[in-house]
């Protein structure tokens, strides 16, 4: 929902009042919640929000920040670090021929079929 600079202003106020250090984001959801525009309002919004929330606590993240940072491929190519990646092994190719000699006999026998059918006429 975007605020008007004027909105904004206004919710400064009332959070510098209640909070030792508000910043706009606090800001924001107190004035939502004073407008009745917060989450969980209404049944299917909290549904909505509990169903986030599961979803994120069901993402594994890293321990640590090492580990994340670590892990980045990029970042392991820039340290040297990257583990050696053996090469994908080719697969045989496939057996090609022409199998289209077999299938020309064939038609040999139909030109006749059709050379008879304008005698007829």
């Amino acid at each position: 929902m975007p605020l008007s600079e004027d909105a904004l202003a206004f919710a400064r106020k009332p959070a510098a009042s209640k909070y030792r250090y508000p910043d706009d984001r606090l800001a924001v959801a107190d004035l939502l919640e004073r407008w009745n525009l917060g989450l969980g309002t209404t049944l299917a919004e909290r549904r909505m929000a509990l169903r986030l929330s599961r979803e994120q606590a069901a993402i594994e993240l890293p321990e640590t920040e090492a580990e994340t940072v670590v892990s980045l491929p990029s970042v392991r190519k820039a340290l040297g670090t990257a583990p050696d990646v053996a090469e994908p092994e080719l697969a045989e190719p496939a057996e090609v021929g022409d199998d289209d000699e077999a299938d020309l006999d064939d038609l040999a026998d139909e030109d006749d079929f059709y050379a008879d059918a304008l005698e007829d006429v």
